[in-house]
């Protein structure tokens, strides 16, 4: 006959075990918490250091290139029996380029464009729209790629885009529209319709802030003329092609649309 003897542990022993084995739990509780927050600060500071870097390295993500760059950035584009107006509006609204366009007097909208591009300047690639467009040539004015007409000028649009401007502050936070009746609303410019007997179209739409709006931007510009008002407007806001055209048969509208 086989006898088992069973020692059961003391309670005061275990009790004294709990109280050593605790302060090694706690230790190794505390590391760990100081390495998961050495991990966050280091990942908070990794993702910090991205942000800064898109910030410094892609101007373009705000709508505005430098102006020194405006011209050898490369891009890749197809368009394929388009008008002017569409390729010019494809360069400003997928690649940010800020354009405007004063339509020339025996402009032709049935007039198509074709090309396929792939990684090419962008100085390239206005070259080939005017060589497919005769009518337009391009230059770098404000900062601003300026499409205007060859030699069917049109002597009005000329010469109210030579206006001259002491002052133009619109209101911060409006709309295209708001902005083109700002231009619209200054005194060389009424005083330059009323001579010439011409009103500017007010045509509105609904319309809705983009991602690149701003409403605290600072559009304001001195001593300068409407091909100037215009050109600030689309080099630093949302809005990055200006186009300024007759609005109707009797060539007494214009249209300026942003």
């Amino acid at each position: 006959m086989k006898i088992f003897v069973v020692r059961s542990l003391n309670i005061r022993e275990d009790r004294s075990l709990s109280l050593r084995t605790e302060p090694f739990v706690i230790r190794c509780g505390n590391q760990i918490l100081e390495v998961i927050m050495r991990e966050i600060i280091r990942l908070s500071a990794i993702a910090s250091f991205v942000v800064i870097v898109l910030l410094f390295s892609a101007p373009n993500i705000f709508g505005q290139i430098p102006s020194e760059d405006l011209t050898t950035q490369s891009l890749t584009l197809r368009v394929e029996n388009e008008s002017l107006i569409t390729c010019l509006a494809t360069l400003a609204v997928e690649y940010r380029v800020p354009i405007g366009l004063e339509v020339a007097f025996d402009h032709d909208d049935n007039a198509k464009l074709n090309f396929d591009v792939k990684n090419e300047s962008l100085k390239k690639i206005l070259d080939l729209i005017c060589r497919q467009e005769p009518s337009y040539r391009w230059e770098v004015r404000d900062g601003v790629i300026n499409f205007v007409p060859r030699d069917s000028t049109d002597q009005f649009l000329s010469k109210l885009l030579d206006t001259n401007v002491s002052r133009f502050a619109p209101q911060k936070g409006v709309n295209k529209f708001g902005l083109r009746n700002s231009v619209a609303d200054l005194p060389e410019v009424k005083t330059f319709l009323s001579v010439n007997d011409l009103t500017i179209s007010r045509l509105e739409y609904p319309t809705y802030p983009s991602v690149y709006s701003n409403a605290d931007l600072d559009l304001s510009i001195s001593n300068t003329n409407v091909r100037g008002v215009l050109n600030k407007i689309i080099r630093v806001s949302e809005h990055k092609l200006w186009i300024m055209k007759r609005g109707d048969e009797k060539m007494r509208t214009v249209q300026i649309s942003l």
